[in-house]
């Protein structure tokens, strides 16, 4: 590389120097490109670990209580019902009875969907009914005493909890007794 001195003190440089400076610029930024890309990515999972604590930090004291109250005879102040069956003439207005369950609880049912199920080792009939249903975590507490209430309850399978852009959804599976 040929430099010139000027009088005046600066030194000029020809176009083989340029293209040294080039080349030492983008082999600066290319080291930096790897370590950039991980820093993005570190913050993608930073910013997804923190919203799965602050899910964690709402759901785990509900599970942490649903979990110890594992039976209805450990609910605060449940009195449960003396069981009793579905009639054939009941099973139609199931649907509507949940309707109004939901109402009163402030949950917004989505669908019930009930079906009759015969267990093959037993052969007793039940009915199946699965909810879909949206609302706020404290109101699940509500809706799940005003299940175990009813005296046609024989059992909830599942209980799915997903949260939602605003509120939770609730996917229950419980199945009542038929006669």
């Amino acid at each position: 590389m040929k430099t010139r001195a000027h009088p005046n003190g600066h030194v000029v440089m020809s176009g083989f120097g340029y293209m040294i400076i080039l080349s030492l610029l983008i082999l600066a930024g290319a080291n930096l490109y790897g370590p950039f890309r991980d820093w993005r990515r570190l913050n993608r999972e930073l910013e997804d670990a923190r919203q799965r604590l602050d899910e964690l930090q709402v759901l785990y004291p509900l599970y942490a209580e649903m979990a110890s109250m594992d039976s209805p005879a450990k609910w605060p102040g449940l009195k449960l019902p003396i069981p009793k069956k579905l009639s054939e003439s009941e099973v139609t207005a199931i649907p509507e009875r949940f309707m109004q369950m939901a109402a009163s609880c402030q949950v917004e049912l989505g669908a019930v969907s009930p079906r009759v199920v015969t267990d093959a080792e037993t052969g007793r009939r039940y009915l199946s009914v699965e909810l879909h249903a949206k609302g706020p975590y404290q109101q699940l507490k509500t809706l799940l005493i005003n299940l175990a209430q009813m005296p046609v309850m024989e059992r909830i399978d599942k209980l799915e909890v997903r949260r939602e852009a605003m509120n939770e959804q609730f996917n229950i599976l419980a199945q009542l007794a038929l006669e």
